[in-house]
């Protein structure tokens, strides 16, 4: 298991900088002291139903 310490979340004016994320296999598996923001945001960068590509509409369907 890899832990991050010190690390910074860009996603609100608070810029919390000392986030701890433990990551195991590659997937996210625990976010520390992060706000409810930072951490869905983080949370979902390893989420399955994450969109990794563009969608291109044909016929009216993506």
């Amino acid at each position: 298991m890899n832990v991050i310490t010190d690390a910074i979340c860009p996603f609100c004016g608070s810029l919390c900088d000392d986030l701890t994320i433990k990551v195991e296999n590659n997937k996210i598996t625990d976010i520390q002291r992060a706000c409810v923001l930072g951490h869905n945001k983080i949370a979902g960068v390893t989420d399955h139903a994450r969109i990794e590509a563009p969608l291109v509409r044909k016929d009216g369907e993506l």
